[in-house]
């Protein structure tokens, strides 16, 4: 018996097979890619809401650039790691950026990770350098004597409440970085290797899952929703999970319209 697809369904599978052939004819892409031509073609449009505060495509691109040209002035390499303990915010989309930009692979740690679990995600990450922000910095000085890294390896970004430590503030680094795009962007492609994203741990310690840029472009999103330019996508969801950063963030990224990220899920006050 032959199945008869809707009109919804026919379009779908359509633009399906569009998004397959163009990747095919081009596989010169990825996150770092598309926003750079974003912010070329379109610099005025809405990126990012964060709070009372919105970046366009032009100033979220050049926050990602300092990221970038950052890593690369202190040596950062194609196929390193570096670990992000970072909770949602704009910065946490800039640092991700930036590393996709210079073919750095970023695995993303789970803020609620304690001791044993915390430990091991940074272990099996391996990673050259580690980004922890403010509010995850206690659990981290918690179990840092445990890793093997040193501190000029460690970078502190929002650390709004001072908690002490002994690493490098990445802000300050940041302010005389330039913003200017990097030569390394368009050295990416769709198989370059560039995320760990961690499974949950509901049966064992969690295990990190590497993702390349494919991965992360996956066009269902972008599809499904039916994405134009003028749309925000709302996601109260933590965007080290898969379904934030894949379906939220890479369904964005895909459609060039605006990102809405609050920093943690609230039911009372979802908007």
């Amino acid at each position: 018996m032959e199945y008869k697809l809707t009109v919804k369904e026919a379009n779908y599978l359509e633009k399906q097979n569009q998004q397959v052939e163009q990747r095919t004819n081009n596989p010169t892409q990825s996150p770092g890619i598309l926003i750079e031509q974003h912010a070329k073609n379109n610099p005025k449009g809405s990126a990012l809401f964060w709070k009372k505060r919105s970046w366009s495509w032009k100033a979220f691109n050049q926050e990602s650039n300092k990221i970038a040209n950052y890593l690369l002035k202190i040596g950062n390499k194609p196929g390193e790691t570096i670990a992000m303990m970072v909770e949602n915010s704009p910065e946490f989309l800039f640092l991700i950026t930036g590393i996709n930009k210079i073919q750095g692979i970023v695995s993303l740690i789970n803020v609620n990770l304690r001791k044993k679990a915390l430990i091991n995600a940074f272990k099996i990450s391996e990673p050259n350098r580690v980004i922890v922000d403010g509010d995850s910095l206690p659990a981290f000085n918690e179990i840092f004597k445990e890793l093997t890294f040193n501190e000029n390896s460690v970078f502190v970004i929002n650390n709004t409440n001072e908690v002490q430590h002994q690493f490098i503030d990445i802000n300050r680094e940041l302010d005389s970085v330039s913003k200017l795009n990097p030569k390394t962007t368009y050295d990416s492609n769709l198989s370059t290797m560039s995320m760990y994203i961690f499974t949950s741990g509901t049966t064992g310690l969690p295990k990190a899952a590497l993702q390349n840029n494919a991965r992360l472009l996956n066009p269902f999103g972008y599809l499904a929703f039916q994405i134009k330019q003028k749309d925000i996508l709302y996601s109260p969801l933590p965007l080290y999970h898969s379904h934030a950063m894949v379906n939220g963030w890479g369904t964005v990224i895909n459609g060039g319209c605006a990102f809405a990220i609050r920093k943690h899920f609230s039911a009372s006050k979802f908007w």
